[in-house]
């Protein structure tokens, strides 16, 4: 079952073009979909929720994106 993330704007409306650009879309689909939040992401990297939060605005590079994969993985149970 996909994930769908919605993003509006102040009069409620829909923001698709948004979603499509948005960086790191498949780390924060994962986090979703396994109703985790970011601090608890970060904490299991060995950050902090701000470092964290700061690592999403850009596209992470393939060794923070493996980390912050396995770090889902970690606190699933399950592979991502």
């Amino acid at each position: 079952m996909p994930i769908i993330l919605e993003l509006r704007n102040r009069n409620n409306n829909i923001l698709e073009s948004e979603v499509e650009n948005m960086t790191n879309l498949k780390i924060r689909q994962a986090i979703t979909r396994n109703r985790l939040k970011h601090y608890e992401v970060a904490a299991a990297c060995g950050i902090s929720s701000c470092t964290f939060s700061v690592w999403l605005r850009e596209e992470l590079s393939p060794e923070r994106k493996q980390l912050v994969m396995r770090a889902i993985e970690k606190l699933t149970g399950k592979e991502v």
